[in-house]
């Protein structure tokens, strides 16, 4: 199976119109100008990032946290395929009836769960407006053919996610940490669209990264999110692994958003996956952040 990338998220917050001041006034990005239908009277937020009609969709929901992952596929011929493949895997998949790809602003679309239960959804033909002016002035976020960003999830056993997103989505890995407790698997030449970390019982997602064109509006997004008094769970600092300049934000949603510059590219015919240790620089917090969010996950679902 062949993955355009990571097309959509679809996240569930308690306060979902927080979403938009966080979204649009400290991350800089856009309000989408119209919604897919059914979502007009329900009080979910699209944020767009680019050309197309939404990337980021929040949902009103008592839960917080991951509501879906869209991941796009070329057409219908690349759609029909990868039914029968995650069909002939063993795993339950439903297509998605016209409303169903109405209200992702798709041509089609079809969803299964993954071995963590989150739902994930294939479709080719998002909508576009062909339209981004960042309020905030942002210049530009990087998308295209390497998708909308990466999400980092929390898995209760990762040779099992690992083995599910290589073994059946066509994931390949990039790197890992020492001990294999965090896998970062991708799809298209961005470093990895999907980071997949064993913290005990966990199961959730940590964060969704952006990356912006411009390191400035990265360093701007910033001095914004500290001056509306959003907490910065991991300050300014360099990944080893995929060299991202980038920092962490709270959302209303209880993960973080990581906004970010610079991520490397692979090129599969000569990338060979290592395994690495900590940050050279900065990124103060971040492991601290992902441990007590991955507790407060545990408790939460056990309690």
């Amino acid at each position: 199976m062949k993955l355009l990338g990571l097309g959509y998220v679809g996240l569930n917050a308690p306060d979902a119109s927080a979403w938009e001041s966080f979204g649009v006034e400290a991350v800089g990005l856009m309000p989408a100008r119209s919604q897919p239908p059914g979502h007009e009277d329900d009080g979910t937020v699209f944020l767009k990032m680019d050309e197309r009609l939404y990337r980021i969709a929040v949902h009103p929901s008592k839960e917080m946290g991951l509501g879906y992952m869209g991941f796009e596929l070329a057409g219908p011929t690349e759609l029909e395929a990868a039914i029968e493949e995650v069909h002939n895997s063993g795993v339950a998949i439903d297509r998605g009836s016209e409303p169903d790809a109405q209200a992702r602003g798709v041509a089609e679309l079809a969803f299964f769960r993954d071995p963590m239960g989150n739902r994930v959804e294939l479709f080719y033909g998002q909508s576009a407006d062909y339209n981004f002016q960042s309020p905030a002035n942002v210049r530009a976020f990087k998308t295209g053919n390497l998708g909308m960003g990466h999400c980092l999830l929390f898995v209760p056993d990762i040779r099992q996610a690992t083995s599910f997103y290589m073994g059946v989505l066509g994931f390949r890995l990039s790197d890992f940490t020492a001990g294999g407790k965090i896998q970062f698997l991708h799809c298209t030449p961005r470093h990895h669209t999907l980071a997949l970390a064993e913290l005990g019982g966990a199961n959730g997602i940590h964060h969704v990264m952006l990356e912006m064109e411009d390191l400035d509006d990265v360093g701007r997004a910033l001095d914004r999110t500290r001056s509306q008094g959003v907490p910065i769970t991991a300050d300014l600092g360099r990944h080893t692994n995929d060299q991202a300049v980038s920092f962490y934000a709270g959302s209303p949603s209880e993960m973080s958003v990581e906004v970010g510059w610079g991520a490397r590219l692979i090129d599969d015919i000569d990338w060979s996956p290592v395994q690495f240790g900590g940050d050279p620089w900065g990124h103060h917090g971040l492991r601290e952040s992902i441990r007590e969010l991955a507790a407060k996950i545990e408790e939460r679902t056990a309690g």
